[in-house]
């Protein structure tokens, strides 16, 4: 039997690099040697959704506004989504956990 290869590490930079060229979370994930859930959690930290979830292009402000401090709710409020989904999206990549840490609105 031969050994597993060792996989790689790549930077995060390295990700979003490959994604942004049109490489897939899977494909990358899989150089990487970690899963595609970890390679969307890390693109989504840098603002950038790798998700078919995500199809309504408001989804992806609304995530960068709360990257850059908004509560979930004004950056729903300001893209014209439910708050719910906002939250939704970023409890899906990672972003806040099981208990989403909800700012005040008006605190970033």
């Amino acid at each position: 039997m031969s050994p597993t290869p060792i996989k790689r590490r790549i930077s995060i930079d390295e990700m979003v690099k490959r994604f942004l060229a049109g490489e897939t979370a899977v494909s990358i994930s899989k150089d990487a040697g970690i899963s595609h859930q970890c390679v969307r959690q890390y693109l989504a930290k840098r603002g950038i959704v790798a998700s078919g979830l995500c199809r309504d292009p408001r989804l992806a402000d609304a995530i960068g506004l709360y990257l850059a401090g908004l509560s979930g709710t004004e950056a729903a409020d300001a893209v014209g989504l439910h708050p719910s989904t906002v939250y939704g999206a970023l409890t899906y990549f990672g972003i806040t956990g099981d208990g989403i840490h909800r700012r005040p609105i008006g605190q970033n």
